[in-house]
């Protein structure tokens, strides 16, 4: 008896830690979130700029996000959210790789992947033209952007991820491999970590740092 009850304990407690881990999204979120969980304009400008981001660039998307965040949170533009609450803010107008409950979508990822070119040395990246054309398909099937705001979200989204994750040339074209565009999804707080170190982005060939 005493030896069900326990594993009765056990199971409970994996449950627990399974329930509270956090999702890809909540992870992402919570890498602009203040201290005490909550994302803010102020927290999300911060990190922005401490991720290398003019202060201009900063400011916009954090405006646009904490917009964005504050009504689909709580109905209130610019209020506070948590990276749990945040959840909400995917939307049709990004690449779907992001489910409703912040779970990655493999069969979206996948999609992305497939794009990837192989250099001489064996390396794969996709090059931003070509993401940027699929993202455009993506937009167009799964539409519902009805005020736009999604689409001013998602454009000031993905102008950040190609200025911080460019870590490969073809020719004159920034490109991502494949390795740091999963590196994004599948664990943010890792890819983040890569750009306030500055192992990224990659320098434009020939140009100095």
């Amino acid at each position: 008896m005493l030896a069900r009850e326990s594993h009765r304990s056990i199971l409970k407690g994996v449950t627990k830690v399974a329930e509270s881990a956090p999702t890809p999204l909540e992870e992402h979120i919570a890498v602009f979130s203040r201290a005490d969980g909550y994302l803010s304009y102020d927290s999300m400008e911060k990190k922005l700029e401490i991720l290398g981001d003019k202060p201009e660039d900063a400011k916009s998307l954090a405006n646009k996000v904490s917009f964005a965040g504050g009504i689909k949170t709580h109905w209130c533009p610019y209020r506070m959210f948590t990276a749990k609450e945040g959840v909400v803010l995917v939307h049709s107008q990004s690449t779907g790789i992001i489910n409703a409950d912040g779970t990655n979508n493999q069969a979206k990822l996948d999609r992305f992947l497939s794009l990837a070119e192989t250099d001489a040395t064996g390396k794969k990246f996709i090059t931003q033209s070509a993401f940027y054309a699929e993202l455009a398909k993506v937009r167009k099937e799964d539409n519902n952007d009805w005020l736009g705001i999604d689409a001013a979200v998602s454009n000031g989204e993905w102008q950040s991820y190609w200025a911080k994750f460019v870590d490969h040339y073809k020719g004159d074209e920034p490109c991502t491999t494949v390795e740091t565009f999963k590196q994004f999804f599948e664990t943010p707080k890792a890819a983040f970590a890569r750009v306030e170190n500055r192992e990224l982005p990659a320098a434009r060939p020939g140009a100095r740092r």
